[in-house]
């Protein structure tokens, strides 16, 4: 087959002259060199007449040469012939001509000939890849924690097909390969990366964006954030190179990994430069936002099993497992935001976490002893498993972060070293939760407001206990079940996640006044009779009985009236019985028209005792 110029396939490429100099063609200066591990046995050269004749045996991966001419090329017509089984290619680089034969599946073996009579220049030097099908677009930056981010993505270096770095005369090998393959490939098959044109099949066309990218290198990329640039972290040209790379598998693109001494906030991307350090086009933008969540924590009072080697420890991070949860499901729970540990012990941020929810930040850990008994036992495993292992004590800290990108902080706690008389150990949970904006329950306005708790689990007995009153005393508080001893009660679980409106201290306030039929104290249920409601100034009887709920974060305190005046202190919810008068404030979490909502937060229980005479 006879061609004038350049192969069909190469006409694409750009066609510059060299401006003159000597015509004239003297085939006995040529000389070739061998590229790519050919070997001398598949190529001969020779010389009739005024032309250059060169044969080849491209067995294998094929054979790939460098012929230096003699001669100053614009032009140049090649014969080629024997070669209906294979893909050829012929490039002008530095005033040399780079030829290439690679044999498609049929290839049988026979000889294939090239006879040269010409001349062409062309792109001598290599360059970066600058058009937008190079642009990475799957770049993940990761906040790694201890003041690190991780970056990761996939290098594209287009028709660069056997993935050596550069797009050159051996990119016609996997063609050849391939040749006749047809699909609809994705990023994970290797053919997808072989067909150039993306078609769906690999055939002749496939060498024509070889042409078009010819030379195209890539040597490494360079890294920034927020548009800086950050230094070398190795020895070859850009922020990282290839060594930072790695094959995910054959046939694929090699993938970077680069740790960064960084800020976990802001715009990162990378640029890809060649091997002389020329930059490429930018990579689309992984975004990093400031943490949700900032966690201080501690753990005293027992020993803890490490979860890396199993035995005894006192707390580091290695002792515990900290999880964002939906409340609603406990178990087999569905995850969110990423939990990242800082340097320090304790030290924890949490990101990408929703607005405006209502969340349980769980803290995983194994006690060397039963905290239910006070007996010693074996560790287990809390690695890798939404479903925590039944041996495994989860403290759990509600939380539901407004609106905005500022972050929260939690400072916590936990204390397992006080005894309880009646067997095991206590938990005690010690937590100030600091949340930015306005406080909805003062009047005040503030930029950000912090709530405090003070929390005691009896483990043995499942329930939960909170200091409402801020005086270190648990036995005049309400105790709940709590089945799954994590420190919140159902009640509470249930009260806050019907509280989806932060605004409802400035609705009006519900109290309802009548006698108590039934108290029960674990379930937090209150059945009152006589039942007279007041909501402002007016007041309305209710006939019949009615059941109100109430939770640990419920106030109790009596009122005591006497002849001389009233006197009110806090109640032991235990001491109440049927024929009390209680008066129960609560507020509407749902907007009704209902006296008494169906949704609604339980404020305060307030006992009232008549001994005026």
């Amino acid at each position: 087959m006879k061609i004038k110029g350049l192969t069909v396939l190469m006409i694409l490429l750009l066609a510059s002259c060299s401006g003159g100099g000597d015509r004239n063609f003297d085939p006995a200066a040529a000389q070739l060199r061998l590229l790519h591990g050919t070997a001398a046995s598949r190529v001969s050269l020779s010389r009739q007449g005024g032309d250059v004749v060169l044969e080849f045996l491209p067995t294998g991966d094929g054979a790939f040469i460098e012929l230096d001419a003699a001669f100053p090329v614009d032009t140049f017509s090649e014969d080629w012939s024997g070669d209906a089984a294979v893909l050829h290619l012929v490039v002008p680089v530095n005033g040399r001509l780079q030829i290439g034969v690679a044999p498609r599946p049929e290839y049988s073996g026979e000889v294939v000939s090239l006879r040269l009579s010409s001349d062409p220049a062309g792109r001598s030097t290599s360059e970066p890849p600058t058009k937008p099908v190079n642009k990475v677009h799957d770049l993940e930056a990761t906040d790694i924690g201890n003041g690190q981010v991780k970056l990761d993505w996939t290098q594209i270096n287009w028709a660069d097909y056997d993935l050596n770095g550069e797009v050159n005369i051996s990119d016609l090998t996997p063609i050849a390969q391939n040749f006749g393959k047809s699909g609809s490939w994705t990023e994970a098959d290797p053919e997808y990366w072989v067909d150039g044109d993306q078609n769906g099949m690999i055939n002749i066309s496939d060498v024509t964006p070889i042409a078009q990218n010819y030379l195209i290198s890539v040597g490494g990329y360079n890294i920034y954030r927020n548009d800086v640039l950050f230094p070398p972290l190795g020895s070859g040209p850009g922020t990282v190179d290839p060594s930072f790379s790695t094959k995910p598998g054959a046939g694929l693109p090699p993938h970077y990994s680069a740790v960064l001494d960084s800020a976990a906030d802001g715009s990162f991307t990378v640029a890809p430069v060649d091997y002389d350090g020329l930059e490429g086009i930018m990579s689309f933008p992984s975004m990093l936002s400031a943490p949700s969540l900032n966690v201080d924590l501690n753990i005293i009072g027992q020993q803890l099993f490490d979860q890396n080697t199993g035995l005894p420890s006192g707390f580091t991070n290695d002792t515990v497992v900290l999880r964002v949860i939906d409340p609603i499901k406990e178990v087999n729970a569905i995850e969110f935001g990423t939990v990242l540990p800082l340097g320090t012990d304790g030290q924890f941020t949490v990101n990408g976490l929703p607005r405006g929810q209502l969340f349980h930040l769980q803290v995983a850990y194994v006690p060397t002893v039963d905290l239910a008994s006070g007996a010693p036992k074996g560790g287990s495993s809390l690695r890798g498993t939404s479903a925590l292992p039944t041996d495994a004590v989860v403290t759990s800290i509600p939380f539901r972060l407004p609106l905005g990108s500022d972050p929260g902080s939690v400072q916590a706690l936990i204390d397992l070293g006080t005894a309880n008389p009646l067997g095991g150990y206590y938990v005690n949970l010690n937590d100030d939760l600091t949340l930015p904006g306005d406080n909805p329950a003062t009047p005040e306005i503030e930029t950000q407001w912090t709530r405090s708790e003070d929390i005691r689990l009896d483990f043995k007995n499942s329930q939960v206990t909170l200091d409402t009153d801020g005086n270190g005393d648990f036995e005049d508080e309400a105790h709940l079940e709590d089945p799954n001893r994590d420190c919140v009660s159902g009640q509470r679980r249930e009260q806050e996640l019907d509280d989806d409106d932060d605004e409802y201290e400035s609705r009006e306030e519900i109290e309802v006044e009548g006698d108590v039929v039934s108290f029960d104290e674990l379930n937090g249920t209150v059945t009152l009779a006589n039942v007279e409601v007041k909501v402002g100034e007016i007041e309305t009887d209710i006939s019949g009985q009615v059941t109100l709920t109430f939770s640990e974060l419920s106030n109790f305190e009596e009122r005591i009236r006497e002849n001389e005046g009233d006197t009110e202190g806090d109640l032991d919810p235990s001491t109440i019985i049927p024929g009390d008068k209680l008066e129960v404030e609560l507020y509407a979490l749902e907007d009704t028209q209902l006296l008494i909502p169906t949704v609604y937060w339980t404020e305060r229980v307030k006992r009232v005792i008549d001994n005026r005479t």
